[in-house]
């Protein structure tokens, strides 16, 4: 009887653990690419949802349509093909739209990792968010002395879209001065800062964190001059009951929050402005750091963690549009997560 030597022995228990793997996955191969296929769906299918959150401007009632079938249990599953092909013609239609008509590439492809927001896109990507390090506030801090007064001011500040902020924990602050923000905002603004450099544009900080306190003094300075011009005298509680000075407060509130609804409060935001623009910060928009910052519906801003907090095109926001002001948010909330 011939021996079976060390190498046919090896061989034919390799052989016969092929044949067992083979035994068990076989049948168990189409399900696995069905569950495969399923994930790529639900990735395709989340990422649709949210380009059309992302754009509430945009007229999209076809895209709306679209999707709405997946959501509605009697008309069946979407074809895979067909969604990715509807994904590839939304994502073409609202990045034509944010970023105008992209014909580099490199430059294409690098914008494409960033998701891309219409004005109230952003406005309600910011509100959705919970930043660490923050409180939330559970009601109006107090304004004036008298709180029908301060009743009154809320009330048209939120018919604006004012809505109370969470405050910062000031422990957690890191800089200087008015110049203080979380750690992670403050490094992504030096990095940002240092990037807009080298493109030749000089960015510099005007104001960053405020306190509930800080924003009280602010609000009321304004509110003192305005009803000083408006009255000729100092204002009193019946100015605000008979509703004299809701234009006066109407008018500061275009542009200055009161106590407790400034994003400032967060430690997360940001006022900036042009080294080389010779006007105030609030002008900012016409300078050449607004068109660097602001390219691309905001890549910039977006490849170091930031949104603008009060764009052009969104409505109820509680200001006017504001250039100058940016909120840190983050950049990973701000990338396309790909399916692996």
């Amino acid at each position: 009887m011939k021996k079976i030597n060390l190498k046919d022995t090896i061989f034919i228990i390799v052989i016969a653990v092929f044949a067992i793997l083979a035994f068990i996955l076989i049948p168990a191969l189409p399900r696995l690419f069905s569950q495969n296929n399923r994930g790529e769906t639900d990735h395709m299918i989340a990422k649709y949802k949210e380009i059309l959150i992302n754009h509430p401007d945009f007229p999209l009632r076809a895209e709306k349509d679209f999707i709405t079938v997946h959501d509605n249990p009697n008309s069946g599953q979407i074809n895979g093909e067909d969604l990715k092909q509807k994904l590839l013609e939304l994502e073409e239609n609202t990045f034509r739209q944010t970023c105008g008509n992209v014909t580099d590439p490199a430059l294409r492809a690098e914008l494409s990792r960033y998701k891309t927001f219409s004005g109230n896109g952003f406005k309600n990507f910011y509100n959705a968010l919970t930043m660490p390090g923050t409180t939330p506030l559970s009601a109006a801090p107090f304004i004036t002395e008298w709180p029908e007064a301060d009743k009154r001011i809320v009330g048209i500040a939120t018919e604006r879209g004012y809505r109370l902020r969470a405050e910062a924990d000031e422990s957690l602050l890191t800089g200087e001065g008015k110049y203080t923000l979380h750690e992670a905002a403050l490094q992504a603004w030096e990095s940002m800062k240092a990037a807009a450099l080298k493109d030749g544009i000089s960015l510099e900080l005007v104001s960053c964190y405020r306190s509930v306190d800080r924003q009280r003094v602010i609000f009321l300075g304004y509110l003192k001059r305005g009803a000083g011009k408006l009255l000729g005298r100092e204002y009193i509680l019946k100015d605000f009951l008979n509703g004299r000075l809701d234009g006066v407060i109407d008018d500061i509130l275009k542009e200055s929050s009161i106590p407790g609804f400034s994003r400032h409060h967060t430690g997360y935001t940001m006022d900036i402005t042009d080294g080389d623009l010779k006007k105030d910060f609030t002008f900012f928009r016409e300078s050449k750091g607004y068109e660097w910052i602001s390219a691309y519906n905001y890549y910039h801003a977006k490849r170091f963690g930031f949104i603008p907090s009060y764009p052009e095109g969104a409505t109820s926001q509680g200001p006017d549009p504001e250039a100058w002001e940016f909120t840190w948010v983050g950049p990973e909330r701000l990338q396309w997560k790909s399916l692996n």
